[in-house]
């Protein structure tokens, strides 16, 4: 679906730039905040940014933001260009459906870009990836041996692609063990919830009824 996008819309950088947008409707911000959730060169997304200007996607506003100097001691107001969604663009709601979050990262690409973390025993994903907006975590990742600077930095590609902040949780096996025999608030929550597990290998190891 992904791919079928790109070409139809004009490329990656088109679509996680929409995305961004689309998936973020009360948010203001700045080119280079943009640039660093998507992933998307300045070059690039500057072309994209003029585009949606022109048809009326995005409007522009002059915001503040603060900015910390070489020595990140201290700290100054910089004016900036902002730009944020038209509410009032009239393919909005038509676009979000197209680019909503289950159209756009399968399961096996979540589990290929997160493989290399450690040991996966249990991964599942639920919140955005199953329009649960209202579930604890996006992301649960259970196993051993986890590096979690990786899992960090998987988790912010995954968030590039689908244009928005996930939420998630990291625990190795014993934790996550130790904790579902406490009957863990959290855990429960996270379990109890609508959710889909990509990882299973914790049966019949850990009960989950």
């Amino acid at each position: 679906m992904m791919e079928i996008l790109e070409k139809l819309m004009g490329g990656s950088a088109r679509v996680k730039a929409m995305r961004f947008f689309l998936l973020n409707p009360d948010k203001i911000t700045n080119e280079k905040e943009v640039s660093l959730k998507t992933k998307i060169s300045n070059k690039s997304l500057r072309k994209e940014i003029n585009l949606f200007k022109a048809i009326g996607l995005i409007k522009q506003k002059r915001i503040s933001i603060e900015v910390v100097g070489k020595n990140k001691r201290k700290a100054k107001m910089k004016r900036v260009d902002g730009y944020f969604l038209n509410p009032e663009f009239p393919y909005k709601d038509a676009l979000h459906k197209l680019l909503s979050e289950e159209n756009t990262m399968s399961r096996e690409s979540v589990l290929r870009t997160l493989k290399s973390a450690g040991k996966i025993k249990l991964l599942l994903v639920s919140g955005i990836f199953i329009q649960q907006p209202e579930a604890r975590v996006d992301i649960l990742i259970v196993g051993d041996n986890l590096n979690r600077k990786v899992i960090d930095n998987k988790i912010k590609r995954i968030e590039s692609e689908l244009g928005r902040e996930l939420t998630y949780a990291v625990f190795d096996t014993k934790e996550f063990s130790y904790r579902l025999s406490m009957y863990d608030k959290l855990i429960r929550e996270i379990l109890d919830f609508p959710h889909e597990r990509i990882v299973d290998l914790l049966r019949p190891e850990v009960s989950f009824s």
